[in-house]
């Protein structure tokens, strides 16, 4: 059901970024793009692991808001803007694919994709099986 779920959101994303590409005027196109964040320049495997550890911390963050006060997430949320930008992480990779099918540039969506996914299966082991929540 997972895989179900990240397709659909991706293709959802990606037709969204579409959408927007062709209402708005080409002319500022060249303002919007893929952001790469300074840790991609240290190879791929440390930036790998910096995203992955990044976003294990964001869906711990919003698993135990969640379950504790914060059933709309509003809190969650906030936090986790506040961690993309103190960190420069993507903790989410719909974030980097959708700036880079609207500037069309896939650079490093590797990095995004990998950490993400395997931060998220890491956060969620972590919930289940060791902090023993459900």
């Amino acid at each position: 059901m997972s895989v179900v779920i990240i397709f659909s959101q991706t293709i959802g994303s990606a037709l969204g970024v579409e959408l927007t590409r062709y209402a708005t005027d080409s002319a500022l196109h060249g303002n919007y793009g893929l952001v790469v964040p300074s840790y991609v320049e240290s190879g791929l495997a440390p930036a790998v692991g910096y995203e992955a550890v990044c976003s294990v911390l964001m869906v711990l963050v919003q698993l135990g808001l969640f379950q504790a006060v914060d059933q709309f997430f509003v809190v969650a949320s906030t936090l986790v803007v506040v961690l993309v930008k103190a960190t420069g992480a993507f903790m989410d990779p719909l974030g980097p694919t959708s700036a880079a099918v609207f500037a069309r540039d896939g650079a490093h969506l590797e990095i995004g994709w990998i950490g993400g996914l395997v931060g998220g299966a890491i956060a969620g082991y972590v919930w289940r099986n060791v902090l023993g929540k459900e």
